[in-house]
């Protein structure tokens, strides 16, 4: 998965689709209900849990069991699933095909144990009532890459820590499954005695070991333990009531419960109000809630929506209509009144092409490489796509041949898409608001709501557990306390082995002597390994200083603008000098340091941070802004 796919599903497990899921349909083994079990290629959780199963759950009340852990490091998921799914209560196995299903071993081991005694917790083979849904198309794909199976380390230096657990069960599987199919064995995988664990080959380190199984191998014993075709295809019937009619046919009824109530408004109203109801007319049932007729209007800044607003307040029709207005010079870019976010994003964004055509084309794939879902796409990617439907044609002329991603949700179409695209097109977030009109009872003057000192400045960060893991060649926790000596730091680590392990007690200037920033998987432009003179990096606030000044050589005031409207806290990454002055006047605790570029004047940045804190905070949110992800950086120290 992505980093904007895991970010899109952690919302939505905290606040979103899949945690009213798990509120009101999740069961266990655990639980008095009776389930059917999710099976899914993580990539395609907004299809399935977000869509599909929600629906089902929302419509029917169906009962699901799917892994909801969500943690990469955690290899609880081997238990969980199989104990849920060898449990009696559970009734049928629903998987959701596609080529992304076919090509996962961890998939191909849920498919696999679904086949086996235990399954349903009956012990008899093959009894497990089996649902294939198919959510696309199955290619033949050839491809010797690797699945992953039974590899501790990947090229690209990331540790699975739970590599053995699923060796061991995959082949534990895997031998009783092929008792009855003799080609899965003879033929296709011929490993499942074998547990030494396979390690990739990094720029730093060679090939240990020989690879368990490739793409075209998972996808064949696939093909062997489940139908490549089905009439599940949600042709005739949506995928929900598609499930529903063939688990209720096959009388597996236990696994539907109640359902949920739905609410009176579709839009609930912001300041808490209930909306006002028309009297009952003949026959008791009244006609629903009523939308003032008399408009309220009024402005909000684009950095104000933001911090006010996510998926779950602000939908299609919060506002009756609204438009975004540029500032002084900024006029040129207002737009219409839309009624949603996505016509208005999507107007704005035609108007940049319109201005700078293919070159705003290009300079938004190059600041978005390698993204599974491009903003941008031509024509002849698109005829290739099996999801046409996150696409739409660009509407401009000249650029006819070109197409613009549009799977966001109302509230994405302003965080994702138009704050992005202002600031790729070096245009000042600031100068930005939107002006809008709705009913005077549905949203409260925005505007008059001022928040708290403490609210604007809160920053939320991710929580950093530290843990004891032996893997990224970390080796035991870093003591820092008192007068006692520092323990060094010295070898390779991946960037998110490091976040994970350390904090600022645990990790400080004096843990190494010289410290190097690489990137990898093909971001090696970003790698920092000695400073401006040409010396080697002492420490990480000068290492992150010099990713930060690169930046800005390249980029200019764009790449200010791009970090700072990724930052919502009271003390950005960028500020100008002026405003730094009047910080120093006020006498506030946080210190910048004057930039030093050949594109930037008149800027300092952020220095107020321990050693630990420049990648937590600093180095995360520029790369963050660039759309990079964790897995791309490896951190070498040096004693």
């Amino acid at each position: 998965m992505t980093e904007e796919q895991k970010k899109v599903r952690k919302l939505s497990a905290e606040s979103g689709k899949i945690r009213w899921i798990k509120d009101h349909c999740l069961r266990t083994k655990d639980d008095n209900n009776d389930y059917v079990f999710i099976s899914y290629k993580s990539d395609d959780f907004e299809k399935v849990l977000d869509d599909i199963v929600y629906n089902a759950c929302k419509k029917y009340g169906l009962r699901v069991y799917f892994d909801t852990a969500f943690d990469e490091n955690s290899d609880s998921w081997i238990m969980q699933y199989h104990d849920n799914m060898c449990d009696p209560k559970c009734k049928a196995f629903v998987a959701f095909i596609d080529d992304a299903y076919y090509s996962s071993y961890a998939c191909l081991l849920e498919m696999m144990s679904c086949r086996t005694a235990a399954a349903g917790g009956d012990y008899k083979k093959d009894t497990l009532f089996f649902l294939p849904i198919n959510i696309g198309t199955i290619s033949d794909i050839v491809k010797s890459e690797n699945t992953g199976l039974g590899t501790r380390r990947f090229s690209n230096g990331k540790i699975n820590s739970h590599a053995k657990e699923e060796l061991e069960r995959f082949n534990e599987i895997f031998s009783e499954v092929a008792d009855d199919i003799k080609e899965m064995r003879r033929n296709i995988y011929k490993r499942e005695n074998q547990f030494e664990l396979y390690d990739e080959k990094t720029s730093t380190s060679p090939q240990h070991g020989k690879m368990y199984l490739s793409v075209t191998q998972c996808r064949r014993l696939m093909e062997m333990v489940i139908p490549s075709k089905n009439d599940n295809d949600g042709g005739n019937k949506s995928f929900a009531d598609v499930i529903h009619d063939k688990l209720w046919n096959a009388e597996i009824r236990s696994v539907f419960g109640p359902v949920e109530e739905e609410e009176t408004s579709a839009v609930k109203p912001l300041d808490g109000k209930k909306q006002e109801e028309l009297p009952a007319p003949q026959g008791g049932k009244t006609s629903g809630p009523v939308t003032p007729v008399e408009p309220c209007s009024g402005t909000i800044s684009l950095k104000d929506f933001v911090k006010k607003f996510n998926n779950n307040n602000f939908k299609k029709d919060t506002f009756t209509k609204f438009r975004l207005v540029g500032k002084g010079q900024y006029d040129k870019y207002t737009t219409d009144y839309h009624d949603s976010a996505f016509n208005l994003a999507w107007a704005f964004v035609m108007q940049l092409l319109s201005e700078r055509g293919i070159d705003y084309i290009n300079n938004v794939t190059r600041m978005h490489p390698d993204l599974k879902n491009p903003v941008f796409i031509t024509l002849d990617v698109y005829k290739t796509r099996n999801d046409q439907n996150k696409y739409r044609q660009i509407e401009v002329k000249g650029l006819e041949n070109y197409y613009m991603y549009r799977h966001y949700g109302q509230y994405q179409w302003v965080d994702s898409v138009l704050r992005p695209r202002l600031t790729e097109y070096g245009l000042p977030v600031d100068e930005f608001v939107f002006e809008y009109v709705t009913g005077s009872d549905i949203l409260p003057e925005l505007e008059a709501e001022k928040m708290s000192a403490a609210e604007i400045g809160r920053t939320e960060e991710p929580v950093v557990t530290v843990q004891t893991v032996t893997t990224g060649g970390i080796t035991g926790p870093v003591t820092l306390s008192g007068g006692e000596s520092v323990q060094k730091l010295e070898g390779q680590f991946t960037l998110e082995d490091f976040l994970k392990k350390y904090s600022n007690k645990t990790f400080q200037s004096k843990s190494c002597k010289y410290i190097r920033l690489l990137g990898i998987n093909g971001q090696e432009k970003y790698s920092v390994e000695v400073d401006e003179n040409g010396n080697k990096i002492q420490t990480a606030r000068q290492l992150v200083f010099n990713f930060a000044m690169r930046r800005l050589d390249d980029m200019g005031m764009a790449y200010v603008n791009l970090v700072n409207a990724h930052n919502t806290s009271k003390n950005p990454i960028f500020i100008t000098e002026e405003e730094h002055n009047a910080r120093k006047a006020r006498k506030e605790s946080v210190t910048y340091t004057k930039v030093i570029s050949k594109s930037v004047n008149g800027y300092s940045m952020c220095t107020h941070y321990a050693e630990y804190d420049w990648f937590k905070n600093s180095f995360m949110k520029q790369i963050t802004a660039l759309g990079l992800s964790k897995d791309d950086f490896v951190i070498i120290f040096e004693q």
